[in-house]
Order: C-alpha cells, then structure tokens, then sequence
C-alpha cells in the first residue's frame, strides 16, 4: 500500500473519531477487548449478517449471567430491520454506527443516563471501532463520556481525576474519598498495549483506582484470563462501585443501563449458539449457558 494511501485512511480516521467527542483527547478502562475473536461471534456483536431468527428476546432471562441487570426492554433494537444508513459517514450499520456514534433508530428510544462522574477513554488506534465497547458508554452516555485517539492525550488535573488500571500501587475504589476526583480516565487497548499508554506523560501523574475482580462476560477470547473486563464492563463496574460506596453500601442499579448494548449483544450471541449450534463457541469454553459457572455481583 503507498505512503499517500495509508496517510489518507488515517486522515479520515482520525476525523471520524474527532466527531465521537466534544471535549480533549482522553484514555479508556483497560479490558479484555484484545486478542483473536471469533468471526462468527464479532458478526453477531456488531450486528453484520445477523438473522432475525437468532434475536434474543425482549428482556433478559433468569438464567443468563447478566441477569442482576436492571435494564429496560430491548424492543427498540428488536424493531431495527437490517442495516440502515448513518447520517454521519454514509456507511450502513446494524443497530448503531460505532464511527460516528449514533443510534440508526428514534434517539428517544434508546435507553440513555447520565453519569455520576465524567468518564474519558484514550482510545489506542489499533483497537479497531467496530471491536471496542467504549463506543456503548459514548452512545448511552453521551453527555458525560469523552473518547480520544492515544497518543492525543490532554493534560489531566491530578487533582480531580484518576485513572481507572490496577497498577501494584492503585488504590482500591471503597477506599478512595469520594469527594476527591470528578472524572475518570480510561483506557481502551488490547492489555498488551497497555504499559506503553501508561508511559505517556499525562497518565504518569495520575492516582491509579481498582476496582474488586469480576469475571467478564466478554465474547473476545484473550489470553489474559477472565478476570480481564472488556471496556464497557470495566466502567460500569468501577461507577458501580463508585455509587455504592458514596451511597452507604447501597446499590440501586443507577449505572445498569450502560450495560444495555453489551448485554443485548451478548444475549444475541447466546442465542445464536444455542439455536444454530451446528459448531461449538469459539475458544472460550462453557462460554454458551449451560456450561456457564460465572457469578452474578
């Protein structure tokens, strides 16, 4: 490929991803969004060839995983009828365009919430868009989440923001004064490219927070173990975690609607494999319900 070639698709890149924020270059919650994934798995996520006769249902069922959820129906999706053009790029999308960040159905019905704090993802341009669950947290969230193109990353106060990454110094979240910070960074990296983010000058200065270990849901397979949360995961569990704690202990489901993509992907997955299971799931083994051991929080 030329030189005048490569510079033209990352020019247009680049400007696609500048549309995703109205704020500063920022980083993302470091997940398992790395490694070889399944094709058939990645189609069914991201809504290409998907078949109207492996939807799941309208809400999630008892038995799934992710049933602690507190979300609303997933009628709005199951109304969407094949790919429709985004009004931003011009390209056809199954449910929303992960370019440019918009729902292809009535923005009323999508399910969105505002955050307790602002999130902001550094986004590593190898991690490929139509791969990345950060663009869920942009689309249900779009007023309090900020993506930028690492290494375009702004120069964060110390004083009032952390970044989201369980370095062997970082503070777990319960033990954080709530009042310290009002804005998180993530990143959003396959892990191996994580300790090169890291190193950028305006991550260095920052508090690292962790949060408790949880076992993904995530239909990526990545070497790193299933501790590894894809991005969209590791927010929402870290703002979980957050609310419970300013909140006494108390969680009420105030940040399960960022979830709603994600679980809605994940169900489409499950239910392609148990309709159409003419070949097992991918390199993630049990990953199909009934062979499932995780525990819901």
């Amino acid at each position: 490929m030329s030189l005048a070639r490569c510079c033209s698709r990352f020019l247009i890149r680049t400007s696609r991803l500048q549309r995703m924020s109205n704020s500063p270059p920022t980083p993302r919650a470091l997940s398992t969004e790395g490694g070889a994934e399944a094709a058939a798995a990645t189609a069914a996520a991201s809504g290409i060839n998907n078949s109207d006769n492996f939807l799941p249902d309208e809400t999630i069922p008892a038995e799934s995983v992710l049933s602690f959820l507190k979300l609303p129906s997933f009628a709005p999706l199951l109304r969407l009828n094949g790919r429709s053009v985004c009004s931003g790029c011009r390209q056809r999308r199954k449910f929303f365009c992960y370019e440019c960040n918009l729902f292809m159905g009535p923005i009323s019905e999508l399910p969105t919430l505002r955050l307790p704090v602002h999130v902001n993802v550094v986004h590593h341009p190898t991690e490929l868009l139509s791969k990345s669950t950060a663009t869920h947290a942009r689309l249900l969230a779009a007023e309090d989440v900020s993506i930028f193109e690492f290494p375009q990353v702004p120069e964060f106060d110390p004083a009032t923001h952390v970044l989201a990454f369980p370095s062997a110094d970082a503070i777990p979240i319960g033990e954080l004064d709530p009042a310290s910070f009002s804005s998180i960074v993530f990143i959003d990296s396959q892990w191996h490219r994580a300790p090169s983010m890291l190193r950028h000058e305006n991550l260095t200065r920052l508090r690292c927070v962790k949060i408790s270990a949880y076992k993904t849901a995530f239909w990526r397979h990545q070497k790193q173990g299933p501790e590894c949360l894809a991005t969209i995961e590791a927010i929402y569990y870290f703002l979980r975690e957050m609310v419970t704690a300013r909140s006494g202990g108390v969680y009420s489901g105030e940040v399960d609607r960022l979830m709603y993509l994600y679980a809605f992907n994940y169900e489409l997955i499950q239910k392609r494999y148990t309709l159409f299971n003419d070949k097992p799931f991918p390199r993630i083994d049990g990953y199909i319900r009934g062979g499932d051991d995780r525990d819901a929080p």
